[in-house]
């Protein structure tokens, strides 16, 4: 995995592209909508494509799956994407913008991390991934190799999800728990001995 990932679900430009903002948005709605009418209920990408009348084509120009559009709308709500926020906001505060903003739509948190979880996982992978990328790049610079920084970033990347997964199974209530877990999760990083490992061992892998 590299930095390179596709950033899911970016926020409207300011100078141009309503039209696909547009469509974003009705997907978005449109899912929402379902979801709220049919909690229990598993939805397709045919049930959206056909309530907004859309092509299939149209709806996979915007998006890879249904959790992509989840991300897209929680993106919204924070008003931030991953790979922008991290040069003015901790990984921390940026994964808890993130948490907020999934319990602020609690509805549609619990529907895909119900009937989506391997796909969720997935999604939040990425972003989590895009977090910690740019922040090691930023923060430890040429210290380590550039494959030491993807390893490091997956598993920061796999600490958080576990994190936000084991937050929503407990109801999205204790936000303190999730403040030190992800703290803790950071500070191993800057574990002298962490470093080295993870330098030796990148050498060896590539």
């Amino acid at each position: 995995m590299t930095a390179s990932l596709r950033t899911v679900g970016e926020p409207r430009s300011k100078d141009g592209g309503r039209i696909t903002d547009k469509t974003k948005d009705r997907i978005s709605e449109s899912l929402a909508r379902f979801i709220s009418e049919r909690p229990n209920e598993k939805i397709s990408v045919i049930d959206i494509i056909n309530d907004v009348e859309i092509a299939r084509q149209t709806f996979y120009y915007h998006f890879h799956s249904l959790p992509e559009v989840f991300m897209y709308r929680i993106q919204e709500k924070m008003g931030i994407t991953a790979d922008k926020a991290i040069y003015s906001i901790s990984p921390t505060e940026l994964v808890l913008k993130l948490t907020d903003a999934m319990r602020k739509d609690s509805g549609l948190t619990n529907y895909f991390m119900h009937f989506y979880a391997p796909e969720m996982r997935s999604a939040l992978h990425e972003f989590c991934f895009t977090i910690a990328y740019r922040a090691l790049r930023k923060m430890l610079g040429d210290v380590i190799p550039i494959q030491s920084v993807n390893t490091l970033a997956t598993f920061h990347a796999h600490g958080y999800v576990g994190i936000i997964e084991q937050w929503v199974d407990d109801g999205m209530n204790d936000i303190d728990a999730v403040v030190e877990a992800l703290r803790d999760a950071w500070s191993v990083t800057w574990n002298p001995e962490v470093l080295t490992i993870v330098g030796e061992w990148s050498k060896k892998m590539f």
